[in-house]
């Protein structure tokens, strides 16, 4: 049977409270004209899933759907109005019943004008028509929803001229998981996503393609994976959407019932679907969540190798981290003392001390202000896309309670009219302030994986790693490489990240006949950002793996912590790790057991380890169990 065919509504078993990392995510998740309605939090319970994996449903306000239609009935006179005056009306005083997009061309066709209700309806299916240009693979399934959820948020507000019954659509095609087909390639950032969301916007009108996952996230595969080869086919837009018991959108109705002959969209609408930054804000929504979740891993993956190594903690005490006055590092340095903090006999933490050792490697004394200055990258980040996650990005905006306070429709600074209706043409859509932060928050994630890959190559090393055996073998030297190579692709994805992070948002390619003559490149930027998280979460995962097999070696084989300038072998003693790490120790054996020789790679291979400890980064497992052993 396919999924197809097992489609069945049934929400009785969704649970009231989505838990997003621990944290509670009322459910259904409401969409209004609230200040702040959206929080990362959400947009993750919606788009990929809880801690569980229970998705959230949403819903629109109903004051929010009163919005929409006074917003669309605006529209509907304006276009009627215009439709009975324009040709009868002095050239001079023409200008006044035009609204970009909405009864004019788009593009250098801004000011040729579209005089009749069912052409003005026909130019918003064309819209959708027009600019499905993209390539490339499909966007995942989480990147999918999330900005579904971004436009039903936007049209939210009432400022887009689009029918309530396209809203309760796009919000039914989330809830009974209908996932449009849109290829990654395509959009410049400057009109918002044109092109991805033109392929989104043709499934409401019962074309493009889609597919329908009434199972998803699944447990095979979560929702930051590019899962295209187990999806199979997408199949056409209204079989999607018939498969789930939903409609295409119905003819649209001019005023007096007349409905239009072939289009199912009505004045602005596909304007509404395809103007704004969804696209970009969405894919750098789900990255910043995923960097606060890599900062946190980061931390905890510092302070193992720090206890392998038996480095010095004295470097992490808050008076230091006071005397320089950054929040960031000063909260890391909290955290990477709760993790390695270590009161039992034979601690590891601050061992190479008594060995007349004063201070580490920068990749251990620098953790706090290397990892801090991460933390305030992804905090500034995540204010200026949740900001915009709560944006009316839409072009023209629609402002109908302004003609209800006695708006008056010209250029105060002029004192010449300029328009009929409450219809601003601006920039809202532009991804600018996205893309600025996405390149910044890229650069400072690479950064975590940089110092990462050091601290690997720190427990590698024999000449620095205290007494631990080269590459961490536990076979015959020359016989065995060990973890050897762990490091070799950690530097490949140091390298690969070094590339990405040139700054997308630096450059700018005209476009329409260079009417828009300044772009953002803001959805490449949020781009290379997912894909500089992903490098990063394998590099982390790396270290994880290094620094429990080089835990293993001090707290079972009694490999004693030593300073390589001494003249006599340290003699093997019984060392203890702290609470934090002796959790996820246990926890990362389970799919990366010890290696005493190489042999045992075989029976469990290298690259099977770090995919598997990957996902339990990236899904917070590790995480939040060492922060549980931490008592926080």
């Amino acid at each position: 049977m396919s999924k197809l065919d097992d489609y069945s509504e049934d929400f009785s078993e969704s649970p009231s409270v989505v838990l997003v990392n621990g944290r509670p995510v009322e459910n259904p998740v409401v969409i209004d004209d609230s200040p702040g309605c959206l929080t990362i939090e959400k947009l993750i319970a919606v788009s990929r899933g809880g801690d569980n994996g229970h998705i959230a449903r949403v819903v629109v306000s109903d004051e929010s759907l009163l919005r929409c239609e006074r917003s669309a009935q605006k529209v509907r006179e304006a276009v009627m109005r215009a439709q009975a005056e324009f040709d009868g009306s002095p050239p001079e005083k023409r200008h006044l019943y035009l609204i970009y997009g909405v009864n004019t061309g788009f593009g250098m066709n801004r000011d040729k004008p579209v005089r009749t209700f069912a052409d003005c309806c026909k130019l918003s299916e064309n819209i959708l028509h027009s600019h499905c240009a993209g390539v490339g693979p499909a966007l995942p399934t989480e990147v999918v929803r999330a900005t579904m959820l971004l436009r039903l948020r936007t049209f939210a507000q009432g400022r887009s001229g689009v029918r309530p019954e396209l809203v309760e659509l796009l919000a039914e095609m989330l809830n009974r998981r209908v996932h449009p087909w849109v290829p990654a390639q395509g959009s410049v950032g400057a009109s918002g996503d044109l092109c991805s969301l033109a392929h989104l916007g043709l499934v409401l009108i019962g074309q493009g393609s889609a597919w329908v996952e009434p199972e998803f996230p699944s447990s095979e595969w979560p929702g930051w994976e590019d899962a295209t080869d187990k999806r199979g086919a997408p199949v056409p837009g209204a079989d999607a959407l018939r498969a789930v018991g939903l409609e295409p959108l119905g003819p649209a109705q001019a005023p007096g019932g007349t409905a239009t002959p072939t289009s199912r969209l009505a004045p602005k609408e596909g304007l509404a679907l395809t103007n704004g930054s969804a696209v970009a804000t969405a894919v750098a929504a789900l990255a910043i969540y995923d960097a606060e979740t890599l900062l946190g891993s980061a931390n905890l993956a510092g302070a193992m190798t720090l206890q392998a190594v038996g480095g010095i903690t004295r470097a992490f005490e808050p008076i230091v981290q006071r005397a320089r006055g950054h929040r960031g590092q000063e909260e890391c340095a909290r955290e990477l003392m709760r993790l390695a903090a270590n009161r039992q006999p034979g601690g590891l933490d601050n061992a190479a001390a008594f060995l007349f050792q004063t201070q580490d490697d920068y990749s251990l004394r620098a953790i706090p202000p290397v990892h801090g200055a991460v933390l305030s990258a992804v905090r500034h980040a995540k204010e200026v896309v949740e900001a915009e996650m709560n944006a009316a990005t839409d072009n023209p905006l629609i402002f109908a309670e302004a003609q209800d306070d006695a708006y008056r429709p010209y250029d105060e600074e002029v004192n010449r009219p300029v328009s009929l209706w409450p219809a601003y043409s601006a920039a809202n859509f532009h991804g600018e302030p996205v893309g600025l932060v996405a390149d910044y928050l890229k650069l400072a994630l690479a950064e975590l994986g940089s110092i990462s890959e050091r601290r690997i190559q720190l427990l590698l090393d024999a000449r620095r790693n205290r007494g631990l055996p080269a590459n961490l073998s536990g076979g015959r030297t020359g016989l065995d490489s060990g973890f050897m190579l762990f490091q070799y692709t950690a530097a490949s994805l140091v390298s690969e990240n070094k590339v990405l992070c040139h700054p997308a948002s630096a450059d700018s390619i005209p476009t329409s006949a260079d009417a828009e003559d300044h772009v953002s490149m803001a959805t490449t930027a949020a781009r290379h950002l997912r894909q500089v998280a992903l490098n990063v979460s394998s590099i982390l995962a790396a270290e994880l793996i290094c620094a429990t097999q080089a835990l293993l070696f001090r707290t079972e084989k009694g490999v004693a912590v030593s300073n390589q300038t001494a003249s006599e072998p340290p003699r093997p003693r019984p060392h203890t790790a702290s609470a934090p790490c002796q959790t996820v120790m246990r926890k990362v054996s389970e799919v990366s057991p010890f290696v005493a020789e190489d042999d045992d790679f075989a029976r469990v291979p290298p690259h099977e380890r770090v995919e598997a400890v990957r996902r339990l980064v990236l899904s917070g497992t590790l995480l939040r169990l060492a922060r549980q052993a931490a008592g926080d």
